[in-house]
């Protein structure tokens, strides 16, 4: 996958988290003697990062400002649920700049927008947030007389312990407060100016829970599913014609007169035998010049509520296509809006209910899982959370609703399971559309160590699509539900 940043709905969200659970405490370690962890090895005319010597080294040859921060960073996804103590510790030195140039790490983190960092420089060092792009300082430029100059390494520290959060360098707390949730699971590496700096290792203490599966259902061996395109890098989104005969998806390719460098929607039919054939691009307006994906097919298959994904998706972006009349009109839901760049949805069978995968204020984690209702008007209500039953401290998108509209499928990178995201399943209880069983994960003949996502069935729950990235690139595999 490429793009945007590489969008992959999921794809450094989804398909490229490093997972970290585990039953008590346990503790990720890192030493850097490979690259086993998969860091981001950039070389670039301004930064650098590489490892050798058993050593993660990370090279900044001329300033570069990110949002006028004077700030660089290398970020990392981690999975730490923030509901448990928790430690970070690394160490650092700095090889090459002057006393004043600064290092250190974010050990919380979204974006340049949201994080929690600690920098030094040779004799002093700073604390401080950024919320919504605002910076909020802790602990302004501070003498420490611990601190060690160039080429002598410093220990960093943060740790939750008892709801306070305390920081410390070389074994000495510099600054301890209440602790309070932080927006991302992002750790980085920083430095500013022209800098070179060593990390000897990175170590995670974190709290490990057991995988809860469910048991009402088996899944038979699963089968890749071949569209039998060419040059085509990743396939996602699956949805179902209500007949079953056909599916829709959306991939990245590359055929001759097909947009570049985009997520289109295919179709592909159902012969005699079972088999995919005739598969075929749709035309415009169902796929632009950005990432499109088809959200709900209607029983006639003449009408698709599709979604195309934006640079940033800060506006809602469902639209009816009429593929009789060629027609795209947008979908209204009241108060929308997204912190995140990218969003899910899927609809219950009458099109009464729309279930959302955003982030807004109230979020637990990132995204969340949101239900809207349809107005006598055809406009969508006000979205709500759905709760922290069924979601957690990190990140749940690609829902999908059971036909009977009573079980919801999703991926989530909070609740626990085997590799990065992993497929859940959750019943409603009542009718109020926010008291959700606790999601049980779906089990290994799914889940992966790997990343899984975009769960769905056939109407009457015989079948199972979903997506893996297990063999290096997202595919569509078919299930059997025993």
């Amino acid at each position: 996958m490429h793009r945007k940043i590489i969008f992959f709905i999921l794809i450094l969200l989804i398909f490229g988290k490093l997972s970290l659970f585990a039953q008590d405490k346990t503790t990720f370690y890192d030493e850097f003697k490979d690259n086993r962890n998969k860091w981001d090895l950039i070389k670039s005319k301004n930064f650098n990062s590489y490892i050798e010597k058993d050593t993660f080294f990370i090279k900044r040859d001329k300033l570069v400002l990110k949002n006028d921060t004077n700030m660089n960073a290398l970020w990392k996804e981690f999975s730490i649920n923030q509901s448990y103590d928790y430690s970070i510790s690394t160490k650092i030195v700095k090889t090459a700049g002057t006393d004043e140039n600064e290092y250190g790490f974010i050990w919380r983190g979204a974006d340049w927008n949201n994080f929690a960092c600690l920098l030094i420089s040779s004799s002093y060092f700073k604390v401080f947030e950024v919320e919504d792009g605002k910076e909020k300082i802790l602990k302004d430029w501070t003498y420490l007389y611990y601190i060690n100059p160039m080429f002598f390494y410093n220990d960093f520290r943060v740790e939750k312990n008892n709801n306070k959060l305390n920081i410390s360098i070389n074994d000495t707390t510099i600054y301890s407060t209440s602790y309070k949730r932080y927006i991302g699971n992002k750790i980085a590496f920083v430095t500013a100016g022209h800098v070179k700096i060593k990390i000897e290792f990175l170590e995670i203490e974190y709290t490990k829970r057991n995988i809860k599966t469910q048991d009402e259902f088996d899944f038979s061996q699963k089968i890749e599913q071949n569209f039998k395109l060419d040059s085509i890098s990743s396939f996602i989104s699956p949805r179902l014609s209500k007949n079953g005969e056909k599916i829709y998806f959306s991939a990245v390719s590359k055929n001759k007169g097909d947009p570049e460098k985009s997520y289109n929607i295919f179709s592909s039919e159902k012969n005699d035998l079972g088999f995919w054939q005739n598969t075929k691009i749709l035309p415009a307006p169902a796929n632009t010049v950005n990432d499109n994906f088809t959200v709900y097919i209607f029983p006639n298959d003449s009408v698709l509520i599709t979604q195309t994904e934006f640079i940033a998706q800060k506006t809602q972006s469902l639209f009816i296509y009429d593929k009789n009349n060629n027609t795209r009109d947008l979908l209204e839901i009241k108060s929308y809006y997204n912190l995140y760049d990218f969003a899910g949805f899927c609809f219950s069978e009458d099109r009464d209910v729309l279930i959302l995968s955003i982030e807004k204020k109230d979020s637990y984690g990132q995204k969340d899982l949101y239900v809207s209702f349809l107005d006598e008007k055809g406009i969508y209500s006000k979205p709500k959370n759905m709760g922290e039953t069924i979601n957690s401290f990190d990140d749940e998108g690609t829902p999908f609703l059971s036909a009977d509209g009573k079980s919801l499928y999703f991926y989530s990178f909070g609740h626990q399971g085997y590799g990065a995201s992993d497929i859940f399943v959750s019943h409603r209880l009542g009718n109020t559309w926010v008291n959700w069983t606790e999601p049980k994960n779906l089990g290994k003949d799914i889940n992966s160590q790997a990343a899984e996502a975009f769960f769905i069935t056939d109407k009457k729950g015989e079948f199972a699509y979903f997506v893996s990235n297990i063999d290096g690139t997202e595919k569509i595999y078919k299930t059997k539900i025993r």
